[in-house]
C-alpha cells in the first residue's frame, strides 16, 4: 500500500479494500471520540502508545483476563500510522477510550462479557458520551443494555455493532437494535437486500484474514465480524471528522451507498468513496 512506512502496511488487504490511501488524504479522524467497549488492551504495544486516551475496567474479579481482543479491535481502529512500525489504524487521529467489560473463557478461548459489566460500562461512558461507540460483541437481547444504548442514542453517539450470523434476531444483539449500525464481513458473495423483519441489511467490511496488533509488540491475522465492526468504526470517525454532528441515519445512508463489489464478489464498504459522498468536493483520484 502506498503512502505509508509502516512495516506490515502492505498486508493489510483490508485497507486497500476500503480505499483508506485516498480517505486519509481528507480524514483520519482527528478530534473524533471513539469509545471501545470489550476486553484489555495491550496500551503499551508499539504500535498503540499514547492511542488509548481513557481506560475504565469494569470486568468481574477474578475472571481471566483477556488483552487478545480489545488489542486487535483497538489496533483496527486507531493504530499509530506512518511511526514505520507494524499496521496503521484506520482513524489514527481519533481519540480512542477503552472500556473494558470482557474477559477471556478459559473453556471457550474467547472473550465473554455480562450484562452488569457491559451495564456498568455504558453508564460510565454515557457521563461524557463519545462520537462513536464500537461494540465487537454480540449475544442474546438484553433489556437492560437496551435501555442504556437508547440512551446513548439519543444523547448522538453513532453505534456500531457486530452482527452474529445467527438467523434468530433475538441472539444479534445489540445489532439487532434499529438503532445501531449492524456490520457483517464481507466474507463470501452476498445478496444484500433488507431483511423481511423490518430492520437493516448489515453494513459489510473487511473481516477475514485481517492483520492486527496482539499483545507483546506481536502481530497476527485474525477473522470475524468483530473486526468488520471495527474497521467500520474507523470508517465512521473519518466520516465525522468532515461532517460533525452527522446523524446515525445520515452515517448510515453514506456507508450503504459507499459499498461495492470486490474482485471475488464480497460486498464492502468504501472509506474514501463514503466521504466523497459526504462532500463532493472531495476526490478520491489523487
Amino acid at each position: 500500500m502506498s503512502g505509508y512506512d509502516d512495516t506490515y502496511a502492505d498486508l493489510q488487504h483490508g485497507l486497500d479494500t476500503l480505499d483508506l490511501t485516498g480517505a486519509h488524504r481528507h480524514s483520519r479522524g482527528k478530534g473524533v471520540r471513539i469509545a471501545v467497549i470489550d476486553s484489555n488492551a495491550d496500551t503499551d504495544h508499539e504500535d498503540l502508545k499514547g492511542r488509548v486516551r481513557r481506560l475504565e475496567d469494569f470486568a468481574n474479579d477474578g475472571a481471566n483476563p483477556d488483552r487478545f481482543h480489545g488489542t486487535a479491535v483497538t489496533s483496527i481502529i486507531g493504530a499509530n500510522a506512518n511511526n514505520a512500525i507494524g499496521i496503521v489504524g484506520v482513524a489514527p487521529e481519533a481519540n480512542v477510550e477503552l472500556y473494558v467489560a470482557c474477559w477471556s473463557d478459559a473453556d471457550s478461548n474467547s472473550a465473554v462479557c455480562d450484562s452488569f459489566t457491559l451495564a456498568k460500562a455504558i453508564d460510565t461512558l454515557l457521563d461524557r458520551p463519545p462520537d462513536v461507540l464500537n461494540l465487537s460483541l454480540t449475544g442474546p437481547t438484553d433489556p437492560l443494555v437496551q435501555r442504556l444504548l437508547l440512551k446513548a442514542h439519543e444523547r448522538g453517539v453513532i453505534m456500531i455493532a457486530a452482527h452474529s450470523g445467527d438467523q434468530d434476531r433475538h441472539e444479534n444483539f445489540p445489532a439487532s437494535m434499529s438503532e445501531v449500525i449492524d456490520v457483517s464481513s464481507s466474507r463470501r458473495p452476498v445478496d444484500h437486500n433488507s431483511p423481511d423483519d423490518g430492520t437493516t441489511a448489515p453494513i459489510f467490511a473487511p473481516g477475514e484474514q485481517i492483520l492486527v496488533a496482539i499483545p507483546d509488540d506481536a502481530y497476527d491475522f485474525r477473522s470475524g465480524n468483530s473486526l468488520a465492526a471495527a474497521h467500520v468504526s474507523g470508517v465512521v470517525a473519518l466520516l465525522l471528522a468532515v461532517t460533525p454532528g452527522a446523524q446515525v441515519g445520515t452515517i448510515q445512508s453514506l456507508l450503504e451507498q459507499s459499498q461495492s463489489r470486490q474482485e471475488a464478489g464480497q460486498l464492502s464498504i468504501n472509506a474514501c468513496k463514503a466521504l466523497q459522498l459526504a462532500d463532493p468536493s472531495l476526490n478520491c483520484n489523487g
